[in-house]
């Protein structure tokens, strides 16, 4: 894979000019005067200025160029959290291209991925090159371009590359519900210019320059390994430093990800946050039958690589922008799993549990009895690692995909629910089965339905809410078992699990403790 290079248009540029505060949207690449000469060349026009980033995200090996317009006399603002406001006006695309010959007579361009700054925020354009390769043309509906690509020992193979539609765009580049680049902030763009011996960071040129505001100089920045460059940080880094670029933009309390618990920029530092021995919010088909989304040592046992070996829909992740394997991304993340140190089993841990006897049942509900505390056990299931509030509430306050859990009755006996936490299939409360559902433009979708009016159904999952299908749009429907993973508690302390099993309990023999304002309460 060539090395990302960018392009910066900083001042005037040459005719003809477009206004990104247009509502119409150019018909054509050209009409962004963002090149010279032949428009294939992508030649940068008078004032253009190259940089590049840390980490690419994967494209199916397709080679980059991205470019950067800003409004003349403008300049890019540095915030404190590292991030980087960028004037209205702002343009940037992204070429993908494919070389398959190694010559530039032998590269294919494809698509050019357009981001708008607008009066209220970014808007996104796919712009499909023309088999001619003269121009690339605003394609709102997306498309597919055969392709042909030269591996490293030589062999040419053909595929097919998708260029996503005007709403693709938004399911990576959508943050808080707001359009946002992606890959624009200080950890990234914090590097050596190309070609430059100076030792001289990016950033810091483009402050001397005038072209960022808001950094001091010799101000100490963060950097971002290069996840294919071996001397830029070690396997973890990179690994990480990966997940940054591909995974991030969903996977962060703000994204599409977010209810997923699972957090996969480079500066969470919680393991379990990033998936060590983390389970899913919910087990559909994207576990893989698996439990943990990262088992240290164990890459064959981890969700993560199960996830990004894949290219079938409802189970690859990323699950946009791809239809290929990374194969040398899979290599790196394997290499890091299999390097983290297996934790010791413990006695005072509650471990993977495939069945319980009657006996060992009995033992955990009169343990939870006799020492279990409720207000200790209410602080376990609120603890985000478990996920506990993803799916389920307590008398109204959490999630609504599982039971309410301070309403299973007075009548509820402890061993319920030992069995119900650490065997969640055994017994699947009516309405709770998960379904998966196969639409017929290949999006399959797991979670409970919460709906079937005839005409259409409703699919409830705690990462994507509540989904509508039309009934003509079903291709096929499976009825599956618990959406509750069944190692959820296995990584819990013994005393812990005790602890909420109590909670649990009490909540259902005193729903009035949980008032507003109780111990117990929110």
């Amino acid at each position: 894979m060539m090395p990302i290079v960018l392009v910066a248009v900083f001042g005037c540029s040459p005719q003809p000019e477009t206004t990104v505060l247009d509502e119409k949207l150019p018909d054509s690449l050209t009409e962004f005067g963002l090149f010279e000469g032949e428009l294939r060349q992508l030649i940068p026009s008078t004032g253009v200025q190259t940089y590049t980033i840390n980490s690419s995200s994967f494209h199916d090996y397709a080679d980059h160029q991205l470019v950067l317009k800003l409004p003349p006399g403008a300049s890019i603002e540095y915030r404190e959290d590292g991030t980087l406001a960028f004037p209205l006006g702002t343009i940037l695309a992204q070429t993908l291209s494919y070389a398959h010959d190694g010559l530039d007579t032998g590269r294919t361009l494809v698509e050019t991925r357009v981001l708008l700054r607008r009066s209220d925020s970014w808007i996104a354009a796919p712009y499909l090159w023309n088999a001619e390769q003269t121009d690339a043309n605003l394609e709102i509906l997306g498309g597919s371009v055969p392709v042909s690509r030269r591996l490293a020992n030589g062999t040419l193979v053909d595929q097919m590359h998708v260029v996503p539609n005007f709403n693709d765009c938004k399911r990576c580049h959508e943050i808080d519900d707001r359009m946002t680049p992606i890959a624009m902030d200080e950890a990234q763009l914090n590097c050596p210019p190309p070609n430059s011996t100076s030792g001289e960071s990016q950033l810091s040129q483009w402050r001397r320059e005038g072209v960022l505001s808001g950094v001091s100089a010799g101000e100490r920045l963060t950097r971002l390994a290069s996840w294919n460059d071996p001397s830029s940080g070690t396997v973890a880094q990179r690994s990480r430093a990966w997940l940054h670029a591909n995974c991030a933009h969903c996977h962060n309390p703000r994204g599409k990800a977010r209810n997923s618990g699972l957090q996969l920029a480079v500066d969470i530092e919680e393991p379990s946050q990033y998936g060590v021995m983390k389970t899913p919010v919910a087990a559909g088909r994207g576990s893989g039958g698996l439990q943990f989304d990262i088992v240290p040592g164990r890459p064959d046992l981890s969700i993560m690589l199960f996830r990004v070996r894949s290219t079938e829909s409802g189970i690859m992740m990323p699950e946009f922008g791809r239809t290929q394997v990374d194969e040398e991304g899979v290599a790196l993340l394997s290499e890091w799993i299999a390097a983290m140190p297996m934790s010791e089993s413990s006695p005072n841990i509650a471990g993977m549990v495939s069945e319980l006897s009657s006996e060992e049942v009995a033992t955990w509900a009169k343990e939870a009895l006799s020492e279990g505390d409720a207000k200790r056990g209410e602080t376990i299931f609120r603890r985000e690692a478990l996920n506990c509030t993803k799916c389920h509430a307590i008398r109204g306050n959490g999630g609504n995909v599982g039971p309410d859990l301070a309403m299973m009755g007075n009548d509820t006996k402890p061993e319920h629910i030992v069995e119900s936490i650490l065997l969640p299939n055994k017994v699947i409360r009516e309405g709770f089965h998960s379904v998966t559902v196969q639409t017929t433009t290949g999006e399959v979708l797991t979670g409970i339905q919460v709906l079937d009016d005839g005409q259409g159904i409703v699919i409830r999952d705690p990462v994507r809410g509540d989904t509508r299908i039309a009934k003509a749009e079903i291709e096929a429907r499976t009825e599956g078992e618990s959406l509750m993973p069944s190692q959820v508690a296995a990584t819990l302390a013994r005393r812990d699990l005790v602890d909420l099993v109590r909670f649990l309990y009490d909540v259902n023999q005193r729903p009035e403790s949980y008032e507003e304002g109780s111990p117990l309460a929110p």
